[in-house]
Order: C-alpha cells, then sequence, then structure tokens
C-alpha cells in the first residue's frame, strides 16, 4: 500500500485534475457514438439501429416521467447522502490529526496512515453512496437535450469527482479523501430545492438570504478542508495546517483579504488550490449577494410581495379604504384573536398614510402582508396562499353597478381557484345576490340596501342609526368608566353589546319565548332577540320576536345581544328553576295598547306605496314648499341621484299609516326618463332645484321645519378623498338648528370633526369616532361602519342576518310620558317586563335626554358644564342633540319622562297580538304563522319570504315558564 503515498504529494491535485478529464473524455466519446449511430441509422436506412434506437430512447423518456413523480424524495436521499459523505470524510481527518508522528519526524511511517483508509463498513458505504450519485448522473445525462450545456453545470463536476473515487475505493481496499469534501457543496442542491418547494412558508428574501448562507459555508468548508486534505502536517512535511480548525482560521483569513500570513501553502498542489480559492470566491460571493440585493429590492414592491403560511385571512380590495375599518374591527383587543395573519390583496399598490401607519405598528407588522395583484391572477392568488386560508373577504370597489359586476367577476375567480375557502362578499346593489349565490358565497353583505334602511328607519324611529352603530362596532368598558358621567357611562354600557350566536337552548326546550327572553334579561342583563335554527333541507332560518305562542324545540339556537362572549357561553350552560306561575295583564293594558297602536305607523293592509301611473318630473317641480302647505314632511338633499332615488324607494318600501311627503333638494335635475324609471311611481315626492349649503334654498324646500332632514353623501367618484364629505358638511352646519332631526350620511367617519359639534372630544379612551357626539345621539352615519360588519361575521355568521332583519324590520319608538306615565321614576326592567308580557314586544334599547341621564343634581350639573365647555362656540345647540341611545339598559336604570322606548319588531312578524288582524296579509292563513328567510337571500325581495306555521317537525312538547 505505500505506492498510494503518491496521494498526498504536490502531484496530487494534478492527478485529480487528470482523473476528471479522463472522465470527461468516456463521456463525450459514449456521446459522439451515440449520435454517430443515429446518423448513420438515418442517412443509410439501416432500420434495425434506429429502431433500436428509438426503443432505448422512448424507454429512457418513461423512465424519466416516472422518476419525475419521486422528485422529492430523491431529493431527501440525495440530501442524507451527502451528509452521510461528509461526516465520513470529517472522521477520517479526526483520525490523521490524531497521528501524533507527523510527516519529517521520527517516528513516521506511511503504514499507519494507510491503516486508517482500511475500514472496510466505510468503504462501503461511500461505495453505495456513490454509486447513487453515479446513476443520478448518467440518468440526467441520457435525458439533457444539449449533452455539451450538461457539463456547464457544477454538480456534475463534483459528482464526477466525488463518485468515481468512491466507487472504486472497495475494490483497492482504500478510501480516497481527497475531493469528498466537495459533497458540502452537492448539499446546496438538495437545500435549494426544498426551499423552493416551501415558497408558500418562507419568503423570496428569506430563501435567497438562506441560499447565500449555504454558498458562502460551501465555500468556506471546501476551501478548508481543501486546504486541510494538501497542507496537513500529518502527510506533508513541514506542512503548516495541523488540524482542520487550522484550516478554517486560513480560510476565513483568506476569504476576508486579510491574509495574516502565519499559514501559507508550502506544496505546488496547495498553492495552486489557494488559487482556485480566491477565483470561486470573487465569482461566486458576488453574484449570490447581488441576486439577495434585487430579491430585496424587489420585495419591496408590492408587485412582487407575497404571504408566508397558512390559516390566515384574504382581504381583496381595490383600494384600502375598506380594510383599515375591517383590520380596527379584525384586531379589536375584544376579539382576542391577534394570532390570526392577514394578507390584503389590493389592486393599487399605493395605500394612506394611516394604513401605512397602522400596518407599521409593532403589533401588526408581522401579522399583516400587503400584497398587490389582481384577483384574477391565479398567480396573485397563489401568492395571497388563498388555498390555505381559513376565509376571504372581497369588498365593493365603488357605489355603482360597475363595481358590483367586477365584484362578482372577482368572485368568481376565487371560487375557481379553489372551491373549500370560506368567501365573504360586500356588494352595493341586490340584484347581484343571485349571482353571488351560485358561487357558494357563505356571507353577502349588502351595503346600499343596509345603508338607505338605516337612513329611512332613522326618519320614522330617532335615534335608530346610533343604535345600528352600536352593533356593528366593538369596544369594552374602558377603565376610567366609573369616573365617567351617569349619561356616559349608561351610552358606553349599551355601545358595548354585540351579536353572539348561542349554540344551544337545550335547557329552554319547550319554554315560550317570551318566558325565556325575561330569564335571560333578567338573570343575565343580556337580550335573547331571536332564535335560528337549521331546517330540512339544511338551511338556517332566523325567527325575531316570534311572540310568546311560540315554544322553543331542540336544535334552537339563540341570537343574542350581550356585552361579551363569555356572557353567551355562561348562558348556554345556564339551568333555571322551571315555575308554572302564569302573568296577569296589567290594569292600565287597554289604555296603553291604544296609545301604542297611535305610535305604530305601519299599515300591513296596505300594498307598496306605488301610483298608478307614472308621474313626470315637471308635475313634482316646485319654486317653494310654501306652495304645498305641508305639516309633516321629510327632505332629503344630495346631487347623486342614485343615491337619492335609492333612498327614496327604500323608505316608500316601508307600509306606513301615513304617507309622508318627501321634498327633494339637489342642483342637478334628472332627466325625464331617469325620474320616471326611477321614481316615478313614488307618491307624494317633490322637487325642488337649488343648492343645499344654501340657506336660500334650504328655506325653499322647508329643511328648518321639516320633521327630518336626511343629508346624502355627494358624488360617486373620489371617496377616499377627505373633501367628499364637504357638503354635506356644510349642509348639516345650516340645518342642524331647526326643528326636526338631521341625519347626514358621511363617507369618512373623521370628518365627524367639522359638523360644528366639537365632536373631537371622545367621552372614553377606547370608544371609536363612529360612537362619538354626534353619533349617539343618532344624527350620522357612516357608510364605513358597515365594513367592520364584515369583520364580524368571521366570528358570528348571524350578525349579518341579524342586523338585515333589524334594519328591515319595524322600529316603534314609545314615548314613557304619554304611553307608560305610571313608570316613569321605576327601574328600567319594570318597563321591560310591561312590553315584553302585556304588549308582546321586546325592548332594545332607550332614546334619552342628557340632561336627565346623572343619578343625582351634582351628576348632572356636572355633565351638562362639561357640554356646555365642549361647546362654547355654539351653546345655542338645539335639544335633539341633547339626547342619545342607550342599547339594552341595566335592570336599575331610573326612567325619565323624556324616555322612549326603542322597540324593534322584524317586517315579516306579526308578533304584537293587538294589531295581528290589522298586521295580517291577504297570504296569512293562520294566527300562529311567522315568515322565515333563507340566511343568504333574506333581503333580495319580498317575494322571497315564505309563510310557515309555528308547529315543528319535532312532537309538541308542554309549555313552561320560568319564574
Amino acid at each position: 500500500m505505500a505506492e498510494s503515498a503518491f496521494l498526498f504529494t504536490d502531484s496530487f491535485l494534478l492527478d485529480m485534475l487528470i482523473f476528471c478529464l479522463i472522465a470527461l473524455g468516456c463521456l463525450l466519446v459514449i456521446t459522439l457514438l451515440w449520435r454517430i449511430l443515429s446518423l448513420i441509422g438515418k442517412k443509410i436506412g439501416i432500420h434495425g439501429v434506429t429502431q433500436k434506437t428509438s426503443k432505448v430512447l422512448q424507454k429512457i423518456s418513461v423512465l424519466n416521467s416516472s422518476i419525475q413523480k419521486f422528485s422529492t424524495p430523491i431529493a431527501a436521499i440525495n440530501t442524507i447522502c451527502c451528509l452521510v459523505s461528509i461526516g465520513i470524510f470529517l472522521y477520517y481527518v479526526v483520525q490523521v490529526t490524531r497521528i501524533t508522528n507527523k510527516a519529517g519526524t521520527d517516528g513516521w511511517s506511511q503504514s499507519s496512515i494507510d491503516m486508517i483508509y482500511q475500514q472496510k463498513p466505510l468503504l462501503w458505504i461511500e461505495f453505495g453512496i456513490s454509486l447513487w450519485f453515479l446513476a443520478n448522473l448518467v440518468h440526467h445525462y441520457l435525458d439533457a437535450v444539449s449533452k455539451l450545456s450538461f457539463f456547464t453545470n457544477p454538480y456534475v463536476w463534483i459528482d464526477i469527482a466525488t463518485s468515481i473515487p468512491g466507487v472504486i475505493c472497495p475494490f483497492i481496499n482504500y478510501y480516497f479523501y481527497g475531493l469528498q469534501f466537495l459533497r458540502f457543496v452537492r448539499l446546496g442542491e438538495g437545500v435549494s430545492y426544498f426551499l423552493d418547494i416551501s415558497g408558500n412558508y418562507l419568503s423570496d428574501v428569506n430563501q435567497t438570504f438562506i441560499k447565500l448562507a449555504v454558498t458562502l459555508l460551501s465555500l468556506i468548508f471546501s476551501a478548508a478542508s481543501f486546504m486541510f486534505v494538501l497542507e496537513n502536517s500529518t502527510v506533508t512535511t513541514g506542512g503548516k495546517v495541523n488540524d482542520l480548525m487550522d484550516a478554517f482560521y486560513f480560510a476565513f483569513v483568506t476569504l476576508s483579504t486579510v491574509g495574516y500570513g502565519d499559514i501559507t501553502p508550502i506544496t505546488i498542489s496547495g498553492k495552486i488550490a489557494v488559487i482556485i480559492i480566491i477565483i470561486a470566491t470573487i465569482t461566486v460571493v458576488p453574484a449570490a449577494a447581488g441576486q439577495l440585493a434585487e430579491t430585496m429590492q424587489a420585495s419591496r414592491s408590492l408587485s412582487f410581495a407575497k404571504f408566508v403560511g397558512k390559516n390566515h385571512v384574504v382581504l381583496v380590495a381595490a383600494n384600502d379604504k375598506p380594510v383599515l375599518s375591517f383590520l380596527k374591527e379584525f384586531y379589536h383587543p375584544e376579539r382576542n384573536n391577534m394570532g390570526t395573519k392577514v394578507c390584503i390583496l389590493l389592486k393599487e399598490e399605493t395605500f394612506s398614510r394611516e394604513m401605512r401607519i397602522f400596518i407599521h405598528k409593532p403589533s401588526f407588522s408581522s401579522r399583516i402582508t400587503v400584497i398587490a395583484g389582481h384577483p384574477l391572477s391565479d398567480g396573485d392568488l397563489a401568492r395571497a396562499c388563498c388555498r390555505k386560508a381559513l376565509a376571504v373577504f372581497v369588498f365593493n370597489s365603488g357605489n355603482n353597478e360597475k363595481s358590483d359586476a367586477e365584484t362578482v367577476l372577482n368572485t368568481s375567480a376565487i371560487r375557481q381557484y379553489t372551491d373549500k375557502v370560506s368567501i365573504m362578499v360586500q356588494i352595493h346593489n341586490s340584484r347581484f345576490k343571485p349571482s353571488l349565490i351560485d358561487h357558494n358565497v357563505d356571507v353577502i353583505l349588502n351595503t346600499n340596501d343596509i345603508r338607505m334602511s338605516i337612513l329611512a328607519q332613522g326618519t320614522i324611529c330617532p335615534g335608530f342609526s346610533a343604535l345600528v352603530s352600536n352593533i356593528v362596532q366593538s369596544f369594552g368598558l374602558p377603565k376610567n368608566y366609573n369616573k365617567l358621567a351617569s349619561w356616559e357611562q349608561e351610552y358606553i354600557w349599551g355601545a358595548g353589546h354585540e351579536v353572539y350566536a348561542v349554540k344551544s337552548l337545550e335547557q329552554f326546550v319547550g319554554v315560550a319565548y317570551s318566558s325565556v327572553v325575561e330569564t335571560i334579561y333578567g338573570d343575565h342583563g343580556a337580550l335573547l332577540i331571536g332564535i335560528s335554527y337549521v331546517n330540512e333541507q339544511g338551511k338556517n332560518r332566523h325567527i325575531f320576536n316570534p311572540g310568546p305562542e311560540f315554544i322553543l324545540q331542540k336544535g334552537h339556537r339563540g341570537i343574542l345581544l350581550a356585552q361579551d362572549e363569555e356572557q353567551a357561553i355562561e348562558i348556554a350552560h345556564y339551568f333555571p328553576i322551571a315555575s308554572n306561575k302564569e302573568y296577569q295583564k296589567s290594569e292600565n293594558y287597554e289604555n296603553e295598547a291604544q296609545l301604542i297602536q297611535q305610535y305604530f305607523l305601519y299599515d300591513f293592509t296596505k300594498h307598496h306605496s306605488r301610483l298608478p301611473r307614472h308621474r313626470k318630473i315637471d308635475d313634482a317641480l316646485i319654486e317653494d314648499i310654501e306652495e304645498l302647505s305641508l305639516s309633516k314632511f321629510i327632505v332629503v338633499t344630495g346631487d347623486n341621484w342614485d343615491e337619492i332615488s335609492s333612498f327614496v324607494r327604500k323608505l316608500r318600501e316601508y307600509k306606513l299609516k301615513e304617507i309622508l311627503p318627501i321634498v327633494i333638494l339637489s342642483p342637478k335635475t334628472p332627466d325625464s326618463d331617469y325620474w320616471l324609471d326611477s321614481l316615478g311611481r313614488c307618491p307624494a315626492v317633490y322637487f325642488v332645484r337649488g343648492d343645499p349649503t344654501s340657506v336660500h334654498d334650504l328655506e325653499r324646500a322647508g329643511a328648518f321645519k321639516a320633521m327630518s332632514a336626511i343629508i346624502l353623501s355627494h358624488g360617486a367618484e373620489g371617496l377616499d378623498d377627505l373633501s367628499v364629505d364637504s357638503k354635506p358638511i356644510m349642509t348639516f352646519q345650516q340645518i342642524r338648528k331647526g326643528s326636526g332631526v338631521p341625519i347626514v350620511d358621511l363617507v369618512h367617519a373623521s370628518n365627524s370633526k367639522f359638523l360644528g359639534m366639537n365632536a373631537r372630544h371622545t367621552i372614553a379612551t377606547n370608544v371609536p369616532a363612529e360612537l362619538e357626539q354626534p353619533y349617539y345621539a343618532g344624527h350620522v352615519f357612516t357608510s364605513g361602519s358597515l365594513d367592520t360588519l364584515l369583520a364580524q361575521s368571521y366570528f358570528n355568521r348571524e350578525v349579518v342576518t341579524f342586523l338585515e332583519h333589524i334594519v328591515h324590520g319595524i322600529s316603534i319608538s314609545i314615548p314613557l310620558k304619554i304611553v307608560f306615565p305610571r313608570l316613569v321614576g321605576k327601574e328600567y326592567h319594570d318597563l321591560f317586563k310591561t312590553l315584553l308580557r302585556d304588549h308582546e314586544l321586546v325592548c332594545v334599547g332607550l332614546y334619552r335626554s342628557r340632561s336627565n341621564g346623572g343619578d343625582s343634581a351634582t351628576d348632572e350639573q356636572q355633565s351638562r358644564a362639561r357640554f356646555r365647555r365642549r361647546n362654547k362656540k355654539d351653546s345655542s345647540l338645539p335639544r335633539n342633540f341633547e339626547r342619545y341611545v342607550v342599547m339594552n339598559p341595566q335592570r336599575d336604570l331610573k326612567l325619565d319622562e323624556s324616555d322612549e322606548a326603542i322597540c324593534i319588531v322584524c317586517r315579516d312578524q306579526t308578533s304584537v297580538k293587538n294589531f295581528r288582524d290589522s298586521m295580517r296579509t291577504e297570504d296569512d292563513r293562520t294566527d300562529a304563522t311567522y315568515t322565515e328567510r333563507d340566511d343568504r337571500t333574506d333581503a333580495t325581495s319580498e317575494e322571497e319570504s315564505e309563510a310557515i306555521n309555528y308547529t315543528f317537525p319535532e312532537q309538541e312538547l308542554e309549555m313552561k315558564t320560568f319564574k
């Protein structure tokens, strides 16, 4: 074995290079022979040669397609083999280092070194690894389209240099460890493969950084190993590399261009190796660093960014306006949802400064990823990892049919891309709802329909918009709650309620709905507003205030207004004590019922208010309201006729006993065809042409003496511009001192501070702007607040259905001073029980006067003094602005003579026994009927409602009542 010593002399590197050239020559010869045989077969028509060549190529192609299916296991095997081979190499390095007798010293012998390399188990392991890499090499070589370009791959040369010695070593009983360290470089191919397939979990920057790190480690390890093999003092006389640590030290000093000179190569092979190392360094490192810089530069562009992870939610929007409201609700502290990440797919690459500040907060920067793209592109949906998302939210891009059509198309593209993820969509026009249902959309939020219903209800029931704003916003009680004035505490208490679903009410099976409502409110302070269940067709059905004859049965779920989710969970596990006690109606029942009927503005015996023929705009055009001598009417201002006509039609949908005249004030005159199509058959609608910001024109339209004035947002374009609310704000400032109730529709909630109400003051530290003054009086509503509703639907699917039933239902405002004078000064639970037991009404809140909200004279004085300080510049504000809404008040709240009880009855219900005959439509068959709605199609049209009997398929159960 002494002759093997030549492997560790100055000729070692030259011998290895010659060996690689020989291996290359063999492969080239094989390639030339194969090509010559193919050409000869084609030229001289040797069909046998041609046919056999074709068969061989066909078999190779079939083998390659089969191997491609196992690319990941093969890459894993390659990685493991590299690691094992590196381990064997390091073992031999350690064994060589442990030899005490170095080359050139007494006692050194070649035989002691040769014995190290003759361990047969390691030789055969290396043989198997080398054989595996040779097989891969041959396979890729035969599969390569261009044989010459095949050799441009550096991993080919590594396999040649490391596999051939490994295959030979068992047969000569000797381990060639000369270039086996290159298996560490070969390891980089496996790392790159697994990084590429893990693109959904690692960003491009992280992938490139890891690849660069592996490249640098490979370069350092190879340089250190190369110097150890050629310059270690055990086999090289005078070598200065004593162990692998010296080799790494030399590699770091050399690659960093420091070059101390304490370790230098003394052999020719070592000097050549240093040259090769330096060339590789100046070639590889700048290229890798440049690639990293390009990747980092590209990552700053949202068009190249991508989300990494799974179990997240994706927001698809044209701009960031609805997204910011969604995020504030989604990550509200009450939600405890900070673990869920959000990917925002924006059509526009730029977004607002407010949005940029929000997503760069430390608590959100790692949870929110913004990418620019389009949902119609599968590549952009892949960058957002839509298939691995928990839900996808699609926001409407505008307030017109074009934007709705785009929303439907985006939803269709997402559903085609993945059929498993939940999709929740926001649209403007309800006529697009069937198209979304066909795409299996889980939640459909019709923002314009809900918005117009809220504004229409506000004209009938003052404070209704404040009630809805409280429902769609989330916040808990502030830390300074006990230090606030009584009216502020009452308002915040009510605004803190949200809609929750009680998954099971089995403990109330057999109990009347009214008894359950009274029991839950009495024991927990929560309000059971309705019941939901799954019918035989598997669809969710919802019943709101079904009345005392409705008996809860197995499978019913509750729809609850509560302070927090813990309260809803507590109710689900609550088991009260049953009692057979029946309640008698009060002595004042009949008189109170007659008075309630006066404030019940609806007449269900009427059909929709429509004229028998179209009314031209010339017939509706007036110069001054004095021409009509109206006593009760509503004024609508704006310059967007789509918005105006939508509101008027919505108000006319309500079957009121008395048709309230509507006066429209707008600077634009619609053309006759548009008027005929949109408002031509709406009765008692008049048009005054004028500027809503002009006091003179407002007087001509009667805005200062109208019972209510609706100020709609102006224009459909430029909704992202904060100044879009300028005209509505100016109009509100002009008419807020009138005798009626003005309600302004703002696009941006932050603009409320310009209404002249000093609305910038925050009554509590965590109350959102949408709930501050003058929101709590019901004078302002913002469409942006509905964006938060889509976020709530992620946690509770019932909330959208609940709100749709509320805004499409019947709102009754009952003044206590007139109807229930005997209850003035008593507690709220007395009023709640009276309405529920005697009149079958569920009271959801109070409309109160702020001047009477204090528990004591001192508290009242402090509250009014604080109010005056906030409004120094406008101390003559009308009394309407001193009112506020308390949703689901506490039991012990003292009632005041100025209070009004807000009771909500869905328009499809006939729960008020006194008015059951007057409210019944021609289609009602029995006294015990109610109308149910599909949770997806309940807001499209009245024809979609269907009447069914109270009796369910389950057996009838004995009725119980609770104490």
